[in-house]
């Protein structure tokens, strides 16, 4: 069977097509163009990122028939798949990498075909640098790419054989730089972790694929993640045949600097230069800076936020054992509680969060840092707030039947969208390397039909209605089927192209 991680690396390749082989190169428009074919207004290339202009939206017309367009509704050849890699330091685009599906010529003990992948490595002008292969390419940096053997027949990547070649390898000159390495991570602007096939830390290496440290493996570290500038791996010790983990942070040079049973330096919880350690029933918050606690955690706490100055935790209130979530000092000062409490910020920022919001009997509210509120709105069935981007405020409610719906706040808690409207309302955002807010909400809605989702603009307006599905979205398009008709619809909800779900063949 086919490795699942093997299967979402072919499928995120299909996120963008083009034709051929090495043998092979694609006709491109003229880039000072400035209508599309259908008459569309075509944006300035400044204004898209390579990663848009190249993209291609998967369209399910049929179960097990995917029809694929470019943004300009045009249809793309299924055969062979093209996907953009990236470089791992810069974050730019670095190669395209094609790829197809080809019967090996042999069956299996069922009389099934055995099917096997190839790749083809091209720069991004489309000049061929690697023809078919049983390989797959992962981004490098700079030149320099990891080229992999393909093993679709195993399992897990710890039933590899010892025949297995992975290598971080010149892409243009297709000579090896530093064999053994699966994968790569960025550690800061310079230096990335090396991976092999079994997870171990191989070492560090600089832009240049040189070794900075490492290499041989370190044996006894493996599942390293960069932090900070600093590497965070784990080792087993064996002590009267029980198992006994610990997490280290390394520098560059592989020197330990700080050990504990379990550091976590992503939860989302920490605002600030921080990580937490568990050790035993003890959890510390640690300065990245001095490598030292700034703050014991009560073991019985549940906390979602700390900057260094404020807190909160759910607390129970000890007269009317009721559970609340309160905001903290260092000291433990209480100065504000709420049946709900977070901070007025997307969970992904790590900045201190300067506005809070808070919820209590229906009453919405945004307050400072020293818990004072600075604005209110009572909202019948209020139950939940959440943000998702800054100044836009999500909220639940009970509906009159007892049902949770979805709407929208403003920056000053006014209402945007009603609840009443839909099920659930979200941030659309695009599917590209950078995860980035789009000016777009899918809402939900239930039907007799079933469920419809509306895109909206952020204030509410429905910009298109009723799709019964969205496949895919970019910059400014929607990939989408609508009753019985799927397509291409612009970021004013025009029809680009659009195609019967019950139309066979690959031509318009």
């Amino acid at each position: 069977m086919a490795q699942r991680w093997k299967r979402l690396h072919c499928f995120l390749l299909s996120g963008f097509l083009f034709m051929g082989g090495c043998g092979t190169s694609v006709s491109q428009a003229p880039q000072n163009s400035e209508y599309t074919a259908d008459g569309e207004a075509k944006p300035s290339l400044q204004d898209e990122s390579f990663t848009e202009q190249n993209r291609v939206y998967p369209i399910e017309l049929t179960p097990g028939r995917m029809w694929l367009v470019n943004r300009k509704g045009e249809t793309i050849e299924a055969q062979v798949q093209s996907a953009l890699i990236y470089d791992q330091l810069t974050r730019q685009p670095q190669y395209k990498v094609k790829t197809r599906r080809i019967w090996t010529g042999k069956v299996d003990e069922y009389d099934q075909p055995i099917y096997t992948n190839q790749s083809a490595l091209y720069t991004l002008e489309d000049q061929c640098l690697a023809d078919w292969d049983d390989v797959i390419y992962e981004g490098g940096m700079g030149r320099l790419v990891i080229r992999r053997d393909y093993a679709d027949e195993f399992d897990s990547m710890m039933e590899l054989p010892e025949t297995y070649q992975t290598a971080l390898i010149d892409g243009a000159a297709q000579t090896v730089v530093q064999d053994g390495i699966f994968q790569l991570k960025a550690m800061d602007q310079e230096n990335l972790i090396a991976v092999d096939k079994e997870r171990r830390l191989l070492g560090v290496v600089n832009r240049e694929g040189q070794v900075v440290s490492g290499f041989p493996a370190a044996k006894t570290y493996y599942d390293p993640e960069a932090a900070q500038g600093r590497i965070v791996a784990s080792s087993v010790s064996f002590l009267e045949n029980e198992a006994r983990r610990t997490d280290t942070l390394l520098d560059v040079h592989l020197n330990p600097q700080f050990s504990a049973p379990r550091i976590n330096t992503v939860y989302k919880g920490l605002h600030g230069p921080y990580f937490i350690t568990y050790q035993k029933s003890r959890t510390e918050i640690v300065s990245w800076e001095t490598l030292k606690p700034v703050y014991v955690m009560n073991p019985d706490w549940e906390w979602t936020y700390f900057d260094g100055e404020l807190m909160l935790v759910y607390r129970t209130d000890a007269n009317t054992k009721e559970e609340a979530m309160v905001m903290l000092d260092l000291n433990g000062n209480e100065l504000f509680r709420g049946e709900d409490l977070i901070s007025a910020q997307p969970q992904s920022s790590k900045a201190k969060a300067e506005r809070f919001l808070a919820v209590e009997k229906e009453t919405a509210m945004l307050i400072d840092r020293s818990g004072q509120i600075l604005k209110k709105q009572t909202i019948p069935g209020l139950s939940r707030l959440y943000c998702d981007r800054e100044g836009l405020y999500f909220y639940e409610a009970y509906n009159a039947e007892g049902q949770i719906r979805t709407g929208l706040l403003d920056g000053a808690l006014q209402i945007v969208i009603p609840a009443e409207t839909y099920e659930t309302l979200s941030i659309a955002t695009l599917q590209d390397y950078w995860i980035q807010p789009m000016d777009y909400l899918l809402a939900v809605r239930r039907e007799q039909t079933g469920e419809l989702t509306d895109i909206l603009d952020l204030n509410g307006n429905v910009i298109f209605a009723g799709a019964n599905r969205i496949y895919s979205r970019g910059q400014d398009r929607f990939a989408l089927l609508q009753g019985e008709t799927a397509g291409l619809i612009n970021g004013q909800g025009e029809w680009l192209v659009q195609r019967s779900i019950y139309s066979l063949g690959w031509d318009d």
